[in-house]
């Protein structure tokens, strides 16, 4: 059975992908169509910065910025991401929660 909080940020994950892709960039895709997140072109970039920010903001709008912000820890630190990824992850994510909170 999955988390209940990884079964919701995969729901605003995708959802900001389909943004993204429509709007800003065009995302790559598996031949299933579903978006390839291992494929590259979607990590440590502009489209892994607005899915943080995304996911953050709606958290903060439907929980709350201290829940969203604690949410946005606890993926960082159960993550294998280096050291600087995570950082970069957690600002991206405090950057979704100021908009989230206007």
């Amino acid at each position: 059975m999955r988390n209940p909080v990884e079964v919701f940020v995969d729901k605003y994950r995708q959802e900001a992908y389909v943004y993204f892709d429509k709007n800003i960039c065009e995302l790559p895709r598996k031949e299933s169509g579903e978006f390839n997140e291992s494929g590259g072109g979607m990590q440590n970039n502009d489209a892994d910065a607005f899915r943080h920010a995304y996911v953050s903001g709606v958290m903060t709008q439907i929980f709350s910025e201290p829940i969203s912000e604690k949410m946005g820890l606890v993926v960082e630190w159960r993550g294998k991401n280096p050291e600087n990824q995570k950082n970069m992850d957690l600002w991206n994510n405090r950057v979704g929660r100021s908009y989230g909170e206007k």
